[in-house]
């Protein structure tokens, strides 16, 4: 660590390698390790290697398994994160701790790959332990319009100016879906007084 903080690479990578041989089993030398991997240009591949195998040792760590899926997230290995996915979920269960963090990564997951429904099922499971997340609240609307549900985005906008009556997102995408349904009214009518004047 004193060697990072003074950013001599070579040598914390060193004592990190050192620290690991000497605490194979503990999950913060593999942590570390791994940090200083990603200081590396190309260093993605090492991080992941020390980590997985960190992982046989503690499968039911949370950190390790928070790294892992990070990690994973940088790539498109889509069976791969399904897995981590898991063990973060797993890991959460067994520590007793809420599965938000793994519930925000699934939605995160999910709409990478154009899942929107299943995106925003995993917002609203994270909503249920953070209902006052605004972040999570515009995520879930955003989601939402994605696959055509207005009445679920403009309800989950009101909900955001509820809680932050001045947030510029909310209030611009309301704006716009209001001027939007106008629009289809007005070309509504207009196909409908054309169709009868044909006639």
């Amino acid at each position: 660590q004193i060697a990072l903080a003074a950013k001599v690479i070579p040598a914390a990578q060193k004592a990190s390698q050192r620290a690991l041989e000497l605490e194979p089993r503990n999950p913060s030398c593999a942590l570390l390790a791994a940090d200083i991997a990603l200081l590396r240009p190309e260093g993605t591949n090492e991080a992941m290697a020390i980590v997985e195998k960190a992982l046989h040792v503690s499968p039911a760590d949370v950190p390790l398994n928070r790294k892992h899926l990070y990690l994973l997230m940088q790539t498109e290995k889509w069976q791969a994160i399904d897995q981590a996915l898991a063990g973060l979920r797993a890991a959460l269960a067994e520590a007793g701790a809420p599965s938000t963090e793994a519930n925000i990564n699934a939605a995160q997951i999910f709409e990478k790959r154009g899942q929107f429904r299943r995106a925003i099922s995993e917002y609203q499971a994270a909503l249920a332990h953070i209902p006052d997340n605004i972040g999570l609240r515009l995520a879930l609307a955003r989601a939402a319009e994605q696959i055509g549900g207005i009445a679920s985005a403009v309800d989950a906008y009101n909900d955001v100016l509820r809680r932050d009556p001045a947030n510029p997102e909310a209030r611009g995408a309301l704006a716009r879906i209001q001027h939007d349904k106008k629009d289809l009214e007005v070309d509504s009518i207009l196909r409908a007084t054309s169709g009868a004047g044909n006639k």
